[in-house]
């Protein structure tokens, strides 16, 4: 039997699981040194802060996992589709807020599959590929916000029927003109900043109570002849497509 050396040997193990939490997750990892208690201990943290490789693959499975950050700031280039990985390993656990942030040179692509949880609330995406099968977010009842920055929306349609609130900043589009269309009738607050493309399509949103929508010069339906009060009509693409 372990001899207590510090306060830590009193406390419940729930309270030391939930102390555990506030740590970056190589730290946590690495509280396994400390004893056989510990061994074990780390395995039913409910959050994670960073992401180390096989982290999530030796945790208990039968552990939930309440809230979980992937945030690879330093990483160039990335391979293969961890991404995938990491999300439908985290959906098992039945995450409640999540957070993929990536900083590669090439967009990682999110494709080919529905995103399903019955207890996601936020998510948070970054520096992504997301196509519309990702965007359909019909399965997930209770996904209320929703955080999409500097990527690329390779979709016509983005679906919730639960969402609250949605922010879209520094992404791309659909580039050939095509509207993509949110589909979100309980949104309560909209943000859409500094984007390329064609303004989406926003269906009925009764509970709508704020909105932000800022083009800048690089998006599709800005005209400096038209911003700038020119005289004589215009003959851009954009002020005559609709």
């Amino acid at each position: 039997m372990e001899r207590c050396g510090d306060r830590f040997c009193t406390l419940p193990d729930d309270v030391v699981q939930h102390i555990l939490g506030f740590l970056p997750a190589l730290d946590v990892v690495r509280t396994c040194l400390l004893g056989w208690r510990w061994r074990q201990l780390w395995r039913f943290v409910g959050s994670l802060n960073r992401f180390i490789r096989q982290v999530l693959l030796l945790r208990d499975p039968g552990a939930p996992l309440d809230e979980c950050e992937f945030d690879l700031r330093g990483y160039s280039r990335l391979y293969g589709s961890c991404p995938d990985l990491w999300i439908r390993h985290c959906t098992m656990h039945r995450v409640q807020v999540l957070q993929v942030r990536l900083y590669a040179e090439e967009r990682v692509k999110l494709a080919g599959w529905s995103l399903i949880s019955q207890r996601l609330v936020r998510f948070e995406l970054h520096g992504l590929d997301l196509e519309e099968s990702f965007l359909d977010f019909s399965s997930c009842p209770v996904l209320e916000d929703l955080k999409i920055t500097n990527c690329l929306l390779d979709a016509d349609k983005i679906v919730s029927r639960s969402l609250k609130h949605l922010e879209i900043t520094g992404c791309e589009l659909c580039w050939q003109f095509v509207p993509t269309q949110i589909s979100a009738p309980s949104l309560i607050s909209l943000q859409l900043d500094d984007y390329v493309g064609v303004t989406p399509i926003l269906e009925s949103m009764p509970l709508l109570e704020k909105a932000s929508i800022k083009l800048g010069q690089n998006n599709e339906e800005y005209c400096n002849f038209c911003d700038n009060r020119g005289s004589g009509e215009c003959t851009c693409d954009m002020c005559h497509i609709y």
